[in-house]
C-alpha cells in the first residue's frame, strides 16, 4: 500500500489514479482522536475533577450544580462512567471549526465514525 504523507503546498487540488476490482473504490482513513482529547481518563475521580474544571462556572464547584445547568452534561457523564465501570478509557475532547488540521475538520464537519472497539459515548456541541 503506499500512502501519502504530505500535500503540494502550492496547489489546490490534488490528483489520485486508484484501481480495485469492481465498481467501487473505499478507502479507510483512521484517526487517532486520542491526539484530540484534552482530558483522558480510568477513574471516576479524574472524570469528576475533569467535568468540575471544564463544565463548571461560578460557583458551580460540584456535580451536582453542573447537572442541574445542564442535563446533557448529566448524560454525558453517566456514559463515561458506564465506561469506566467497563474497564474502558475514556478520552473527551472536541473538534474545531477554525482549525488548520484537515483530520479535525473532517471530525468536526462528519462527527466520529463508528469504528469497530471504539465506542462512541456523546459526538455533538455544547
Amino acid at each position: 500500500m503506499n500512502v501519502r504523507l504530505g500535500f503540494v503546498s502550492n496547489s489546490s487540488s490534488s490528483s489520485f489514479i486508484a484501481s480495485t476490482g469492481g465498481d467501487k473504490a473505499w478507502v479507510e482513513v483512521r484517526i487517532n482522536i486520542a491526539e484530540y482529547a484534552d482530558g483522558v481518563v480510568k477513574t471516576k475521580g479524574e472524570l469528576d475533577e475533569y467535568f468540575i474544571e471544564r463544565f463548571g462556572w461560578n460557583d458551580d464547584t460540584d456535580l451536582e450544580a453542573i447537572f442541574e445547568d445542564s442535563s446533557v452534561y448529566a448524560e454525558m457523564y453517566a456514559g463515561a462512567i458506564a465506561a469506566l465501570d467497563r474497564g474502558e478509557t475514556v478520552f473527551l475532547g472536541s473538534f474545531s471549526s477554525d482549525s488548520d488540521d484537515p483530520a479535525e475538520l473532517f471530525l468536526y464537519d462528519n462527527g466520529i465514525p463508528e469504528t469497530p472497539g471504539v465506542k462512541i459515548i456523546y459526538d455533538g456541541g455544547y
